[in-house]
């Protein structure tokens, strides 16, 4: 089912979707919202004008957690594995790439045409324009669910603790903070 909750009336309507499968993420682009599957192979677009729904057989059988829209492709980071599948909406086309580690990516932070991938103790960072992936050691070994980017920084909170990194892209570092709970 898709909720579509209306501010300005306080109301919600319901529609439903074609398939019933897990999404936990998605992009909206060009009055469209793109829903990957999270552990298969489809991909939905919802199209809000006309109220329609297209299905889309995506290459690779894999979790999708995470997802970044950018110049009109999606990039979506496998969940436990080493894919990177990128879905250009002009050509329905699906290009799947190989990133360097095996890695749990719950959370993603696009910036200046970089996706950045927190995980444990390891900070992936492709670079769209040149198609490669660097690979940065964290302070800490921990679970990062969500993050947020603000002001050129990326906030990580440990999942289930009291940690809070902060790595600043523009200098390479990562300042540590103590959460009160």
């Amino acid at each position: 089912k898709l909720e579509i909750y209306d501010i300005e009336t306080d109301t919600t309507e319901v529609k439903t979707l074609p398939n019933s499968m897990a999404r936990l993420t998605s992009q909206l682009y060009n009055g469209k919202i793109y829903m990957p599957q999270y552990n298969g192979n489809k991909l939905e677009i919802y199209d809000i004008a006309t109220d329609t729904t297209t299905v889309k057989t995506l290459p690779n059988n894999m979790w999708r957690v995470t997802s970044q829209l950018y110049n009109g492709k999606i990039y979506m980071p496998e969940y436990g594995g080493t894919i990177l599948e990128i879905y250009d909406i002009a050509t329905d086309t699906t290009t799947t790439k190989t990133l360097p580690n095996n890695m749990y990516r719950a959370t993603s932070q696009l910036y200046n045409g970089k996706i950045y991938m927190p995980q444990h103790e390891t900070l992936e960072i492709y670079d769209i324009a040149t198609d490669t992936t660097t690979v940065k050691t964290l302070s800490n070994s921990m679970y990062r669910r969500t993050s947020q980017l603000y002001n050129g920084k990326i906030y990580m909170p440990q999942d289930g603790g009291t940690t809070l990194e902060i790595y600043d892209i523009a200098t390479d570092t990562t300042t540590v903070k103590t959460l009160p709970n």
